[in-house]
């Protein structure tokens, strides 16, 4: 009986090493990913300001994203308008240019 109480006290002593060492591995890694953590966060925070320097709010970049590339669409259309009549004119000019020619 005593014999199997030495045992059995050895086993859970090398088990309660075995479960610090764990638990120790553990802490340090929370350490290190919380570290990591508020780096990140710092990053972030970094970013939500010159986001919002730009004059953007952040919790709206898509909603603006949007905004800007409809605008961005028109700009190019007007300017492909615009671009045709101009191509237009030329051609008419470069006609009359070659029948006076």
């Amino acid at each position: 009986m005593i014999m199997t109480d030495t045992q059995d006290l050895s086993q859970l002593s090398s088990k309660i090493d075995e479960l610090q060492k764990r638990y120790q591995k553990a802490l340090k890694r929370q350490t290190e990913v919380k570290a990591l953590l508020e780096e990140k966060k710092k990053e972030l925070t970094a970013l939500f300001k010159e986001i919002q320097a730009e004059g953007y709010d952040p919790k709206s970049l898509s909603t603006e994203l949007a905004k800007l590339m409809e605008d961005l669409r028109e700009r190019v259309k007007t300017f492909e308008t615009d671009l045709a009549q101009v191509e237009k004119a030329l051609d008419k000019y470069d006609t009359a240019a070659k029948s006076a020619g």
